[in-house]
């Protein structure tokens, strides 16, 4: 990379008036000034996109792309099809990033002559808690393939989102459509295959903050349904690490990671109706995720009840507690050691 590259900020927007200007501010002011700043309006019906042109009319390198509302990954997309940068850097509406962010990065993917540079996140969210980076390293070679493929499908890792970090955009693939949610995770998953190394640094450089408004703090039984028809990754990533020596193990970690974001949908659909309701939601789209549940082991779920990246409010898992030991756990095994018992029956009739 040369000092000179331009930059592309890709900012996905949807109903984000209350902090859309705070979240431009910090773009704008960016020490690095080859950028260009490319908001995709994702059919907000609020004043968003009266906040984003009274930035235009100041500021040129500002971009408006206008789409129907279609979700974070198509628009996504969107910036990236629209951008004429070499690299890539993404931002939420709603968060804001260092005023030397760009340039911090860069100058490190200058000195590393690596593929991406990631970086840390601050947040004042109570009990959300990020990866975080404890050292300046560079990964290459076989410490990369070993390291770096075996934690892009863990929980709570440091390539669990995109926002804090630096892509090449030769190297980027699509965020994978039709999925509601865990769509950073592959695109990382994808894009951190094909690169050949990445910089690591400790610098807190993006600005995480936590939106009241956002519908995942008020969500509604259509809105959770559509999330658990869109969610399950397992097949995605078997396609994608179909050729990988560690496929197998890389499959466990996504089983494992899918179980979990089946269990916190479920306890949603639970805290706003009832007990009974979410276990007859859970037998209705078991289906959809038996192959999760055949990979992962009893003890590895019952170790989630506690998990504090899972359940990071203490007075959260102390209430799932109870109901999870009581109806999930149940119904967990009653499902996968029924199907095996039914399976065996099939087989012995089948040899008689």
């Amino acid at each position: 990379m040369k000092k000179l590259d331009k930059v592309s900020l890709i900012i996905p927007v949807y109903n984000a008036e209350n902090y859309i200007d705070e979240c431009l501010e910090s773009c704008v002011m960016q020490t690095y000034k080859n950028i260009e700043i490319i908001c995709v309006n994702d059919g907000s019906k609020d004043n968003s996109v009266e906040h984003i042109e009274k930035f235009m009319a100041k500021h040129p390198n500002i971009i408006l792309v206008n789409q129907e509302n279609s979700g974070v990954a198509v628009a996504r997309n969107a910036g990236i099809n629209a951008s004429s940068g070499d690299y890539i850097i993404f931002v939420d509406s709603d968060d804001y990033i260092s005023h030397n962010m760009v340039e911090r990065l860069v100058d490190e993917l200058i000195k590393t002559k690596a593929d991406a540079v990631r970086c840390n996140i601050d947040t004042t969210v109570p009990f959300l808690q990020f990866s975080k980076i404890k050292e300046n390293k560079v990964y290459s070679g076989k410490a990369y393939q070993e390291q770096i493929t075996r934690q892009l499908f863990e929980d709570n890792n440091i390539f669990c989102q995109v926002f804090n970090g630096i892509y090449k955009k030769e190297l980027c693939g699509e965020f994978p459509k039709g999925f509601r949610l865990g769509e950073d995770v592959l695109f990382n998953g994808e894009y951190f295959m094909k690169a050949k190394s990445v910089a690591m640094i400790t610098d807190s450089l993006y600005y995480y903050r936590d939106n009241p408004t956002s519908v995942t703090h008020k969500p509604s039984i259509k809105a959770i349904i559509n999330n658990i028809e869109h969610s399950n990754s397992y097949y995605y990533v078997k396609e994608l690490v179909k050729d990988s020596d560690i496929k197998e193990e890389i499959l466990e970690k996504v089983a494992l990671r899918n179980y979990a974001s089946y269990m916190r949908l479920m306890f949603q659909i639970y805290g706003i109706t009832n007990a009974l309701t979410s276990v007859k939601y859970a037998q209705k789209y078991y289906k959809l995720y038996k192959d999760v549940f055949d990979k992962v082991e009893y003890k590895e779920v019952e170790n989630l009840v506690m998990d504090s990246y899972h359940w990071p409010d203490y007075k959260v898992r102390t209430c799932v507690e109870p109901f999870y030991k009581r109806h999930f756990l149940k119904s967990y095994i009653g499902y996968k050691y029924t199907y095996k018992r039914l399976k065996k029956k099939v087989e012995c009739k089948k040899k008689v």
